[in-house]
């Protein structure tokens, strides 16, 4: 399976920006392996961000988590003025791997071409906020293609991921495919898809880790990171 990029660049930048250029893996930070932490997206481009599209109103993030010591981890996803629509909190899995998080039902819905910022903080040291691996990037909900739902309705199932890399929905294929994945773990065609999926947009270190989990993860009442 190839994904096909297509859609708008964001900028690295908005007005107001406060965080640094989107990047594809973390600083070292505190992980005990070789592979940091890691945002599940297609490869980023010189001086524009590779935006990830989705046509759905609500998209799952996916992001590699290696070993570490940490303790806590942390999801934010804000619009573009940096207004920040949901934040939770969770305890990093036991084993490396790669975790998805599914925007509750209570999060406002993404509004169709407008660019959101997310960001995971995977915290080492609570005295030690410097040590912290940090991922973030931009996604963008796009209008679903005239043609999708016909090719969808004359795609099997397990066959529809392959549609949406094609036509560049990379949350919509990667979520699909893994929620595939965690139903029938000892399906070795859909494990080769996962690894070719990931492997077309640069993420060979991670192609063969495990899918942990895909969870819904209540909202945390903070005001900022």
């Amino acid at each position: 399976m190839v994904f096909n990029p297509q859609g708008t660049l964001a900028p690295t930048a908005f007005p107001g920006d406060r965080f640094p250029v989107d990047r594809l893996r973390s600083k070292e930070g505190c992980p005990y392996g070789s592979v940091f932490l890691t945002p599940l997206l297609p490869f980023a481009k010189s001086d524009v961000i590779c935006t990830a599209s989705t046509i759905a109103a609500r998209p799952t993030f996916f992001v590699y988590i290696p070993s570490s010591q940490a303790k806590v981890a942390e999801f934010w996803l804000s619009d573009d003025q940096y207004n920040i629509l949901y934040h939770t909190t969770f305890a990093p899995p036991n084993q490396p791997g790669v975790v998805g998080i599914r925007l509750p039902p209570e999060v406002p819905e993404l509004k169709v071409d407008r660019f959101y910022h997310w960001s995971m903080v995977v915290s080492c040291d609570p005295d030690d906020p410097i040590s912290s691996m940090v991922v973030e990037s931009w996604v963008q909900r796009r209008k679903p293609p005239s043609s999708l739902g016909t090719m969808l309705n004359q795609t099997p199932l397990r066959d529809r991921p392959i549609v949406f890399a094609r036509q560049g929905l990379w949350h919509d294929a990667l979520s699909t495919l893994a929620q595939f994945r965690l139903t029938n773990p000892q399906d070795r065609r859909l494990q080769d898809d996962w690894s070719s999926l990931l492997t077309s947009v640069d993420l060979q270190p991670i192609a063969q880790e495990p899918l942990l989990w895909i969870k819904t993860l209540p909202r945390s009442t903070t005001d900022g990171p």
